[in-house]
């Protein structure tokens, strides 16, 4: 006898979920770039015509906007919440871009400073010039000037002023020269030049603190009594002098070249501690330790330069003139 079949228990395919993926690439993808399309297209019919004017050059600010990108298309979202996050984030994006192409925001300029500056010497009982630079120059340059001004210059930047200090102390005049960072440093196109002239007839202790920067110094008639140089990523070219019996210099420096010279009258005492780095120093420098060096005629010298160089990844090589 035949079994009668039990359809009873026989299952149901069920209704299959609400498949919410195309939704979110449509809303992320679709959606995004129709938009973008629409945009552009918009732009240049409004430019040809001249309604408005759109500077293709500030493209590349909207750069940001592939992160952005990035980030929603792997945020774990569904149904009507991805619908709102990715609507707005759409409209926001397609405003922005308006917004910059068309100089409706991010139009302004960084400012362009090209001046000089002259800081007097107090009075002519004033024995000692203290300097503190404080900058992050692109190109920081440092020379002397034989006039009475304790210290004077030139700035070309389309980044930042330069502001300076002056106090006196007993018989010390202490010059501060700085500049305020701000984040258009990272402005296309920027440059930040200084230039500093110093009195070569006061004796000197000067200190530099500079980020990313190339140092030019001719201190060679500068009566220099010391230098400190703490730096990052730079490119130092120093000229050393002998107008007194010593004079002591500091140089911390991270990924460099650093060159230096000094008169070779002058006996020279090197305490070098170098990562990553070569090192090139003239025939008579003589190895007293694992760090330290000096010069052949060190002890039988008068005037006398001790360097302490503590660097990276970088070039050492010092010369003698």
């Amino acid at each position: 006898m035949a079994k009668s079949r039990d359809t009873s228990k026989q299952k149901t395919n069920p209704e299959p979920d609400v498949d919410t993926t195309n939704t979110n690439i449509w809303l992320n993808g679709n959606m995004f770039w129709g938009g973008l399309l629409l945009l552009g297209g918009l732009l240049l019919l409004l430019n040809n015509i001249g309604v408005v004017s759109v500077d293709w050059s500030s493209l590349w600010k909207l750069w940001p906007i592939l992160i952005v990108l990035g980030g929603l298309s792997i945020l774990p979202l569904r149904g009507w919440v991805a619908g709102v996050v990715y609507g707005v984030a759409t409209v926001a994006i397609i405003g922005l871009t308006w917004a910059v192409l068309t100089g409706a925001i991010g139009e302004n300029e960084s400012k362009t400073v090209k001046e000089s500056f002259s800081i007097d010497r107090t009075s002519s009982a004033i024995e000692k010039l203290a300097v503190n630079i404080d900058t992050g120059a692109s190109s920081l340059s440092i020379s002397s000037h034989d006039g009475k001004a304790a210290a004077k210059g030139f700035i070309d930047s389309r980044l930042a002023d330069l502001s300076y200090t002056s106090t006196v102390e007993n018989k010390t005049q202490t010059i501060t020269l700085s500049q305020k960072r701000n984040w258009q440093w990272f402005t296309p196109k920027s440059f930040n030049d200084v230039s500093v002239q110093l009195n070569q007839q006061v004796r000197t202790a000067l200190d530099i603190d500079a980020g990313a920067t190339k140092i030019d110094a001719d201190l060679s008639r500068i009566m220099l009594e010391s230098l400190r140089v703490d730096t990052g990523v730079t490119s130092i070219d120093i000229k050393l002098g002998d107008k007194l019996d010593r004079s002591d210099v500091s140089i911390d420096t991270g990924v460099s070249t650093v060159t230096l010279r000094v008169p070779k009258s002058v006996g020279v005492a090197l305490t070098l501690d170098a990562g990553l780095s070569s090192r090139h120093l003239p025939s008579d420098f003589e190895k007293i330790d694992d760090h330290v060096y000096q010069s052949a005629n060190y002890k039988n010298t008068t005037k006398k330069i001790i360097l302490t160089v503590d660097m990276g990844v970088s070039n050492f090589t010092l010369h003698t003139y």
